[in-house]
């Protein structure tokens, strides 16, 4: 479960996501399902970076940040081990590239 503050209203707002652990960071998939914009809780965390995480062993606070370059690209590929269904979100995407956010431990 991610909480975010948001973006224009400042009050909680959660979203339960499938997620990746890599050490101690969680990534997240800002698939949508394929839609042409990005999920509502990205544009939270890209304006309020700190959010906090209730899962099994990585619960807490977090800071967010985007993947970029070699970074996404190599956890993208841990995306789609983890769930083949991501393949086709990003046809359906079309020009979007599915943002991978960071979150690391505060």
């Amino acid at each position: 479960m991610l909480t975010t503050k948001g973006a224009r209203s400042g009050k909680p707002r959660e979203a339960a996501l499938l997620y990746l652990v890599e050490g101690d960071d969680i990534i997240l998939m800002a698939s949508h399902g394929g839609k042409p914009q990005h999920p509502g809780w990205y544009y939270n965390l890209k304006t309020n970076p700190e959010v906090d995480v209730l899962c099994h062993g990585c619960s807490g606070t977090y800071l967010a940040r985007e993947a970029m370059d070699s970074e996404h690209d190599r956890l993208w590929e841990m995306a789609l081990e983890l769930y083949s269904g991501f393949a086709p979100y990003k046809k359906r995407a079309g020009a979007r590239q599915i943002p991978l956010i960071v979150l690391t431990p505060k």
